[in-house]
């Protein structure tokens, strides 16, 4: 669950996927489709999206079903999709290629699915102004506002930092703040 926001005129961009199965939530150009599920052979399902240079919020629960701007977009087949426990890439996919081009904001990681409201609920908030209904479900919290060097700090307890592939990362003017931000 997250934010994000796509550059004009970008190509192919991954905006997380997940190794090792290449699960992934990526921007497919040539369609003007976002597209869940496994790259590897599996049976990804796609949502009609152009790019518009706007903050947008998404959601996948643990059914893989998508939510976009708070809206229940896709539901999708897991048969075919294989998750481990392996790493999570975010802005890239899990092979190093089809990096993220625009901005990424916030992304958060539950143990279990969120349901429609909670998705609404949780769009705008910032982790402080979560209750326990959500942080007792948080794998990780990443606010992406570290601004320089490459650590990612993971808000939640659980100290699933990251790291950043360079220090030039950070977002300046026009990242999404919660609280300033409607859709």
């Amino acid at each position: 669950e997250g934010w994000f926001k796509f550059a004009l005129g970008i190509d192919n961009s991954f905006i997380m996927s997940h190794d090792p199965s290449d699960l992934s939530l990526f921007y497919y150009s040539s369609a003007n489709q976002l597209v869940v599920g496994d790259n590897n052979g599996g049976s990804p399902q796609s949502y009609t999206f152009i790019p518009d240079n706007k903050w947008h919020h998404f959601a996948i629960n643990t059914s893989f079903d998508l939510y976009l701007d708070g809206k229940l977009q896709l539901l999708i087949d897991t048969a075919s999709i294989n998750v481990g426990s392996n790493n999570l890439f975010i802005g890239m996919r899990n092979e190093g290629d089809y990096h993220f081009q625009g901005q990424i904001a916030r992304i958060s990681i539950h143990n279990r699915s969120l349901s429609s409201s909670e998705v609404r609920d949780i769009m705008f908030k910032k982790f402080d102004d979560l209750n326990s209904t959500y942080t007792d479900s948080l794998a990780g919290w990443w606010q992406f506002d570290e601004g320089e060097l490459t650590a990612v700090a993971d808000s939640s307890a659980n100290g699933n930092n990251g790291t950043a592939s360079h220090s030039t990362v950070w977002a300046s003017a026009g990242t999404f703040t919660p609280g300033t931000s409607t859709l």
